[in-house]
């Protein structure tokens, strides 16, 4: 039976050959281009429950689901051809319980490697993967101290983080309101293959959080496309 990880990295490396033959299969010359940077949201859609069930038993208050991140990025290629860029994104949500505060900050970042497998006048639809990084930290703060000895004295929190390698690939639905902008609709799947949680840079056993989930994408561009009536 596979691990966790080598379940994720057969699952990584069998989704990017599949990216790798669709980029290959078919190209050809570029008839119009597009290209362009702008903002993005996610919607994370994390398993939180296991998480959250363990922070409830302990008097915090649990996370919601999904979590919405910000970033933005840009790519720039064929309409109907290969498309290479990079994006980042993240952001973080708390929970309250009484003087107990939580704190869950997720960060991701990476290359983009696209292809646009089809596009009308208005409407385009294409499949790529986002290959990088990124960090999660989970910050528990117990009580509010009354001032900074009263902090070093008693202590009222620890931060876990870690780090990750990022695979996510995912299909696109673009739509071109004008020549100069556009916006895309990705739903992807997020695979992750990290290190230990850590604290304070030691290595130390962490939160039960699966950081492998569907995201929801939403991107704002603003750029250049070559109209169809001009391709060449």
């Amino acid at each position: 039976m596979l691990s966790p990880k080598e379940g994720i990295v057969r699952g990584g490396v069998l989704a990017l050959g599949v990216l790798l033959g669709v980029f290959l299969v078919g190209g050809g010359a570029q008839e119009e281009l597009v290209g362009g940077g702008g903002s993005m949201a996610v919607f994370f859609f994390a398993d939180l429950a296991p998480l959250n069930e363990v922070l409830v038993a302990h008097g915090f208050a649990g996370f919601s689901s999904p979590v919405l991140l910000w970033g933005g990025g840009g790519l720039a290629g064929g309409l109907r051809d290969i498309r290479i860029g990079g994006f980042g994104f993240g952001g973080d949500v708390y929970s309250v319980s009484g003087e107990k505060v939580a704190r869950l900050a997720l960060g991701f970042g990476g290359m983009v490697f696209e292809r646009g497998i089809w596009s009308g006048n208005q409407i385009g639809l294409s499949f790529g993967a986002l290959l990088g990084g990124g960090s999660a930290e989970l910050e528990l703060v117990h009580r509010l101290p009354s001032s900074f000895a009263d902090a070093l004295e008693s202590p009222v929190g620890v931060l876990f983080s870690r780090s990750f390698f990022l695979l996510q690939p995912y299909l696109g639905v673009e739509f071109y309101l004008f020549d100069w902008l556009f916006v895309k609709v990705q739903l992807g799947y997020t695979l992750t293959l990290g290190w230990a949680w850590e604290m304070a840079g030691r290595p130390v056993e962490g939160p039960p959080l699966n950081l492998n989930a569907p995201m929801l994408q939403v991107f704002l561009g603003f750029g250049g496309r070559v109209p169809l009536e001009e391709g060449g």
